[in-house]
């Protein structure tokens, strides 16, 4: 009777984290739903003083705009951040606190114009999902010991319609939605482009690191 009353309890607890709302992220036009809490920082110089500390690769110019969006407690579940209005233009860094397992960040698809400039994420996490992105300039993937490694979908169209031929690092140019900075501190599954790709854009450098041997990435 026990072990019902426990089957139970986690069917229940399964099904209220499905059912979480979606919540609007104040002071920007983006929304959020999953287990954990989400806040933004908007004030320009507090975005600055956060975003100087961060991990990586040095972020020297913060446009105008940006937003700091923060999720705690992630919980190893599915995190999303969409569109409050189906076409977003938002400029935002993003911190994620708590194991997310599944983060999917998407800003429209093909009306989307987001740029995130800067994505941060703690722990264990198993994939991580753009679409609708203008640009994701470098995502910091803090996983030292994780024992699969992140695998990291791009599925960003370019604002030309239409698939691209995904390029890698060494190509002379990549299009609208790419991802050009990735830095592991463990390990990487997989790095997945449909439409656009990974690296260098014009005068916007690219790079791929990885902190630790990937043998099955």
């Amino acid at each position: 009777m026990k072990n019902m009353v426990f089957a139970v309890a986690a069917v229940c607890a399964v099904h209220a984290a499905l059912a979480a709302p979606w919540v609007s992220i104040e002071g920007t036009d983006l929304r959020y739903k999953g287990p954990g809490t989400v806040s933004a920082v908007t004030n320009p110089a507090e975005v600055t003083a956060i975003l100087t500390n961060q991990l990586g690769v040095p972020i020297n110019s913060i446009p105008a705009g940006t937003a700091v969006i923060q999720i705690n407690n992630a919980n190893n579940a599915l995190n999303k951040i969409a569109p409050a209005n189906k076409s977003s233009s938002q400029t935002f860094a993003l911190l994620v606190y708590g194991s997310p397992g599944v983060l999917s960040v998407d800003c429209g698809q093909a009306k989307g114009d987001g740029h995130l400039i800067y994505l941060y994420v703690e722990q264990e996490v198993r994939k991580i999902m753009f679409k609708g992105m203008k640009e994701v300039l470098q995502v910091f993937v803090n996983n030292a010991g994780s024992a699969e490694g992140v695998q990291i979908m791009n599925l960003s169209k370019s604002s030309g319609g239409g698939p691209v031929k995904a390029r890698l690092l060494t190509a002379p140019e990549v299009d609208e939605g790419a991802i050009h900075t990735v830095i592991t501190s463990g390990k990487v599954k997989r790095l997945q482009s449909v439409h656009s790709g990974f690296g260098a854009e014009g005068s916007i450098p690219g790079a791929i690191m990885v902190g630790e041997d990937s043998p099955q990435g």
